[in-house]
């Protein structure tokens, strides 16, 4: 492991050098307790989903049962067509998420790093940023047609202008005295990006990415909508249309699953990645 440049000193009993099994042990209570609270919030959740479909009437439930949803997802996970659209919307997923960021991490960096370039497309992106994603369907079905493509380029519409904003924004972050020190000691300008900027500003980016994530699953669904020959969106068309409220809710069962589990693994590479900053953070809560 790597560490940043501008890591604080270690100092004679200082934690990171003398491990503190107290203070360790209070972490793992904090984490237990915070796990506790996730399943209280979950149960809580389902118990008022059950309330709601308790009071659906009718000749069919606008709102199914727990055990009807989950009798439905477990049909579902054995369909061969639920299958091919699940995995549909994780490939687009997967190609719009890395246009995302490939795209957001040149364009943020361009205007963090430069004053002249933030001034000529600051303007863009922020336009862009607050221009529904919705307005670029049509257009994108017209440039692009129905496929893939046309999906990978709305996410990268809808995700990009926020994950640049983040990531100027993390680079701006840069202490000021890091890079003054940096040139006091003679390093030059590609040399205080990569050694000071980069380790600086990559919390802030891997969270804008976690973030970027999230936001994109949004913008998935919404432009399979429209004009999709397979996936989670188009599922959900379907289900509407022949009234398979339990599919519905079963398939918004699986996205949340998606966004949970893959927010678990954000958050794990985010402590394996920047240990630094769970020692910061503790600090901080410790009041050190």
């Amino acid at each position: 492991m790597i560490y940043p440049t501008f890591a604080p000193l270690a100092r004679t009993g200082d934690p990171v050098l003398v491990p503190d099994r107290g203070r360790s042990g209070t972490a793992w209570r904090r984490r237990a307790l915070s796990w506790a609270l996730t399943v209280l919030g979950l149960a809580l959740a389902v118990l008022a989903w059950a309330a709601a479909s308790g009071s659906s009437t009718g000749d069919f439930q606008l709102v199914p049962t727990p055990a009807a949803t989950f009798a439905a997802l477990a049909r579902l996970l054995r369909s061969p067509d639920f299958l091919a659209d699940l995995a549909a919307s994780l490939e687009r997923i997967g190609m719009g998420f890395a246009l995302s960021m490939a795209t957001g991490l040149v364009l943020g960096a361009a205007i963090g790093v430069s004053r002249s370039l933030s001034a000529l497309l600051g303007g863009i992106i922020d336009a862009l940023k607050y221009t529904p994603v919705t307005t670029f369907i049509p257009l994108t079905i017209l440039w692009f047609g129905v496929g893939d493509l046309q999906k990978v380029v709305v996410l990268g519409l809808g995700t990009a202008p926020y994950l640049a904003a983040m990531v100027a924004d993390a680079i701006r972050a840069t202490r000021t005295e890091y890079v003054h020190g940096a040139r006091t000691l003679g390093a030059g300008t590609m040399t205080i990006v990569w050694r000071v900027v980069v380790p600086s500003a990559a919390p802030q980016v891997w969270q804008a990415g976690r973030l970027s994530f999230a936001i994109a699953w949004t913008y998935l669904v919404t432009a399979e909508l429209v004009g999709a020959n397979q996936g989670l969106g188009r599922f959900l068309v379907l289900s509407e249309r022949f009234i398979h409220i339990a599919d519905m809710f079963a398939a918004t069962v699986v996205i949340g699953c998606i966004g949970f589990v893959s927010d678990i693994l954000f958050r794990l590479a985010y402590r394996r990645l920047f240990p630094w900053m769970l020692h910061a953070t503790e600090q901080g809560r410790d009041g050190v």
